[in-house]
């Protein structure tokens, strides 16, 4: 913990928090909240009991906003090749350098909804918390999209979260929308059936030693939402809603996954 109260010291302040002031400067505060939490730990968890299983070795995967590449990297083994999409060029950069020389990897920079995918090139499509960046009302044609560049029998995992519990209140506090996770589910059941579409949830919280570091890790949600807050309003929502004490301050969500199986009935 006071590693990452060390570290949280050395992140500069956007001047709203909400923003972020470089690609740098996101990265890092990413590290940061990834520090905070075992979200990161129990999505690898999920992915290596629940998806690898159900998915060929040496097929090929498609990483959809990589973040620090924990995911990617361990998956990796179970690849031939693997594309990473991303617009900060400094995760891409990052994930090239924490992936093993010895793995095929392809670095698209830009926005998924800018890119033409390969068609049925996939045996697997993770877009995790990187639907957070795009307008709902595109969600569905993303997810068209990366639907058909599987494999038939390739998998697509949607990881959200942010609509329940404390993210949820810090969002709604500052005037930002909450999240449709569980219609979003309901609409992909609808369009590729409800026996190719699963849907698991997992509750975690971010947790740090000092004000200043949950200051960063509230401001990154708030970028989530696309909506921000003064350094003032935002330490004094913390101060009343997410200290537990001088040394312990707490801000939980829910993980939701979406899991698209694609075959020939589902077309």
């Amino acid at each position: 913990m006071q590693k990452q109260a060390n570290f949280s010291e050395t992140i500069e302040h956007p001047s709203i928090f909400g923003t972020f002031n470089s690609e740098q400067h996101y990265f890092k505060t990413l590290s940061l909240v990834l520090s905070s939490t075992h979200e990161t730990r129990n999505r690898i968890e999920f992915c290596l009991n629940k998806i690898l299983p159900l998915i060929p070795e040496g097929g090929s995967l498609l990483d959809i906003g990589p973040g620090d590449g924990a995911l990617t990297k361990t998956l990796a083994h179970h690849f031939k090749h693997i594309t990473a999409v991303d617009t900060n060029h400094h995760a891409l950069t990052h994930l090239k350098e924490v992936l093993h020389p010895s793995i095929d990897s392809m670095q698209i920079s830009g926005s998924i909804s800018n890119i033409d995918l390969k068609s049925e090139h996939y045996n697997l499509a993770i877009l995790s918390h990187i639907l957070y960046y795009i307008e709902p009302h595109l969600w569905i044609g993303i997810i068209k999209s990366v639907y058909s560049s599987l494999k038939e029998n390739g998998l697509l995992v949607i990881v959200l979260g942010g609509d329940e519990l404390g993210k949820s209140e810090l969002i709604q506090h500052f005037g930002g929308e909450i999240l449709s996770i569980n219609s979003l589910a309901t609409q992909c059941r609808d369009i590729f059936g409800e026996s190719h579409v699963n849907f698991y949830v997992s509750d975690e919280s971010f947790v740090t030693c000092t004000q200043k570091g949950m200051l960063h890790i509230s401001g990154f949600m708030l970028a989530d939402a696309n909506i921000s807050a003064s350094e003032d309003d935002l330490n004094r929502y913390i101060a009343q809603k997410l200290r537990h004490s001088d040394s312990y301050f707490e801000m939980t969500t829910r993980q939701k996954y979406i899991i698209i199986k694609k075959t020939v009935c589902n077309l």
